[in-house]
């Protein structure tokens, strides 16, 4: 009997959803925690949300802060909350009936699907914004609406609260619906009625920003870094991005990966041959223009963020860029090949899930561990003494003893010198005994 086609579809589609949830589940648990210094961050924010200042946006620790009080802790609130985002996302897309095989294929995978796993603010910024680029498309395909300019207004408003990042989204959408105005003759008024809520709704949460912590966009001195050569800075980011860009990254077995790495900046470069084949094979509509000058302004902010600040030159941050481009890509596939990929990307999902359960420890024993290491029961600080501390301090199981810490209520205290002082009170632990 052959199945139609809509039920193959369906099957699929129900197939890929339920499958990535499950991994999603399974790479928290088997995971170490997926825990980062910026997640510590957000934890201890979300602990102490009017007193501990962070150079993140507001959103995402406040939300575990509320999240927490149904999970019982920062760390579950976080996993939830990014679960909850990439649920949302699919369900968003499925109701709006808004290109949902090539939703369900971009969120399914990577660069965005191992973001869902981490305790960072990317799904929810994720969410947001494909909320935005959904009103974004409606604009372009029904013509300027006050309806959609003030949804857009509220919502550029969320998602800067999420990430400063939305701050080149923002910069990005209005240049285009600038362009977009001038070819369609389109009222000046209404591109200027947009241009004004958009600003204000990013120009009120900056304000916010800076009323809770003194800066618009948080302490950046910091990270304030001076390049030695362009050249050799645009050489580095660019081949990073390729080797970035590569689907080879989704494997989480160590060994197939690092044997196929070599592979990854020509399969990142044979992505951007794809895309730019389409660019000249076909004739592009105004949302496709959109998309591919968002990833570009985007990127360009990503650049200047690099070049500027010392930021983690990583995939996660590139996603942002990535997502637009990722969009454009399979927006543009057959859809003969969307159910192809639905199958390799189930077949992926397969392998790592079996990885998963065969080479990696799970958590669940982690806090019976992490509570018999402290010292006393009337303990108020716990003391983290390293040996070696950058390389130490980013490590799995330190960084899940320091959120188990927060938690709990302790105050943490690092160490990065075993000869310190040591303060009699105070529960001393070194790593060794935190990582056996």
């Amino acid at each position: 009997m052959i199945i139609p086609d809509h039920k193959k579809n369906d099957f699929l589609n129900y197939l890929l959803f339920s499958g990535t949830i499950l991994f999603i589940i399974l790479r928290i648990i088997f995971s170490s925690g997926l825990v980062s210094p910026d997640s510590i961050e957000y934890f201890l924010q979300a602990k102490n949300f009017w007193h501990y200042k962070t150079d993140f946006a507001l959103s995402y620790p406040f939300l575990i802060k509320i999240f927490s009080f149904l999970s019982g802790g920062e760390f579950i609130a976080s996993k939830l909350i990014n679960l909850l985002s990439y649920i949302a996302i699919i369900t968003f897309s499925y109701s709006k009936k808004f290109f949902f095989p090539q939703t369900l294929l971009v969120f399914s995978f990577y660069p965005l699907l191992p973001l869902y796993t981490t305790s960072l603010s990317e799904p929810l910024y994720f969410l947001v914004n494909y909320v935005i680029i959904y009103h974004i498309y409606k604009l372009i395909c029904e013509g300027y609406s006050v309806k959609r300019t003030v949804a857009l207004g509220l919502l550029f408003f969320v998602l800067v609260s999420v990430r400063f990042a939305g701050v080149f989204v923002f910069i990005s959408s209005i240049v285009f619906f600038g362009y977009f105005t001038l070819i369609n003759k389109y009222s000046l008024k209404h591109f200027l009625l947009l241009l004004l809520l958009t600003a204000a709704g990013v120009s009120f949460y900056l304000l916010i920003n800076y009323f809770y912590c003194g800066y618009l966009f948080g302490n950046r001195n910091h990270l304030h870094i001076e390049q030695h050569s362009f050249i050799d800075f645009i050489g580095k980011i660019l081949s990073s991005s390729l080797r970035d860009l590569s689907f080879i990254n989704v494997i989480i077995h160590e060994g197939i990966k690092s044997r196929l790495s070599f592979l990854n900046i020509w399969v990142g470069l044979l992505i951007l041959v794809g895309v730019t084949f389409i660019m000249i094979k076909k004739k592009l509509n105004y949302f496709d223009i959109y998309l591919i000058f968002s990833f570009l302004m985007v990127f360009a902010g990503i650049i200047y963020s690099y070049y500027t600040t010392k930021i983690d030159n990583s995939a996660r941050i590139k996603s942002n860029a990535n997502l637009y481009l990722l969009l454009f890509l399979i927006l543009n596939m057959r859809f003969k090949y969307i159910n192809l990929f639905k199958i390799f990307i189930i077949f992926i999902l397969c392998v790592n899930t079996l990885t998963l359960i065969k080479y990696y420890e799970p958590i669940s024993g982690y806090s019976k561990k992490f509570s018999s290491l402290i010292c006393r029961p009337d303990t108020e600080n716990v003391c983290i003494v390293y040996k070696d501390y950058q390389t130490e301090r980013v490590k799995p199981k330190v960084m899940m003893f320091k959120a188990f810490l927060i938690e709990k209520g302790y105050k943490i205290i690092e160490n990065k010198d075993s000869a310190q002082y040591k303060n009699p009170s105070d529960c001393y632990i070194q790593t060794d005994r935190i990582m056996k």
